[in-house]
């Protein structure tokens, strides 16, 4: 990454690289719509989010976690992992879209266990890939009315991540 911001390799719009854009992007969209599904929200598949949660990452061990209660806190706790998790991949991420789902999947998991520092996680992610300059899959710099509505999208979700947002937005003017 250069000082200005700007995501830029040798080779980044070579037909290897597009592809590579497109897996990662069909990927996180894969399980942005794997979390949106409305099942979670019950209490009778907390065992199916959980699991879905420890499948992301494989690294974590719940063998231990018996009670009820003890499951609401390994909950939160593995949200909480898997949102800093995710927040790793921001800055691999070359394609707009990727980025749009990187954040949609990390609002969706931060619905489930509402802890302020995911909305700063959330809202730092938002605020990189707003300041970044978009290119297309063929290098031309990222136009028209699908960018600004991902654009609109994630400032959206940048000033949803405040308490006071009137207050964000009069600072930001």
């Amino acid at each position: 990454m250069a000082n200005d911001n700007i995501l830029d390799a040798t080779g980044m719009f070579m037909t290897e690289s597009i592809d590579m854009k497109h897996c990662i992007g069909l990927i996180f969209k894969s399980i942005a719509v794997l979390f949106q599904w409305k099942n979670f929200e019950s209490s009778d598949t907390d065992d199916l989010f959980i699991i879905a949660l420890i499948k992301m990452t494989s690294k974590t061990n719940l063998n231990s976690q018996s009670t009820q209660f003890k499951r609401q806190i390994c909950k939160k706790r593995l949200i909480s992992e898997k949102i800093k998790y995710l927040e790793q991949f921001q800055d691999i991420i070359l394609h707009l879209d990727a980025a749009v789902s990187l954040v949609t999947i990390i609002q969706n998991l931060k619905t489930f266990g509402n802890e302020p520092e995911n909305d700063i996680v959330l809202r730092d992610i938002c605020w990189n890939f707003l300041t970044r300059q978009w290119y297309s899959m063929q290098g031309l710099e990222e136009n028209g009315p699908r960018y600004n509505n991902q654009i609109k999208l994630l400032l959206e979700i940048y000033f949803q991540c405040y308490n006071d947002q009137l207050k964000k937005i009069s600072r930001s003017g």
